[in-house]
């Protein structure tokens, strides 16, 4: 594994658990989910101006499923405050966190998408 690899693993473990520890120390309302995940797309925008001119590569339905994402995100973040309590956090992140992995994997085998 290369040296920035490594950098950007450590950074991104860093920032996830910063993230659950400021979630766990106030109270996480919607508020807090939308301005932590505004920020979050603050700290990419950078990258998105440095690299803005690959972005007519991309195909058009690449666009459509990006916003189908967005939503889907949304979706996931809105509740988050109301399923974790300080006493179900333990339970519920671990199961809200794999269920997109279950998910992916049973709609492929239910596709037939896994077979291939």
């Amino acid at each position: 594994m290369t040296p920035t690899a490594v950098v950007l693993l450590m950074a991104a473990a860093g920032l996830h658990a910063g993230w659950n520890l400021l979630g766990k120390r106030q109270a996480a309302t919607a508020a807090f989910m939308l301005t932590a995940n505004a920020l979050g797309c603050l700290c990419l925008l950078p990258a998105l101006v440095l690299y803005s001119h690959t972005l007519a590569m991309f195909a058009p339905e690449v666009w459509g499923y990006l916003a189908l994402t967005g939503l889907c995100q949304a979706a996931y973040y809105a509740p988050w405050p109301a399923r974790t309590g300080p006493a179900t956090s333990t339970i519920a992140y671990p199961v809200a966190r794999s269920s997109p992995a279950v998910i992916v994997t049973v709609v492929a085998v239910m596709l037939g998408a896994a077979s291939r």
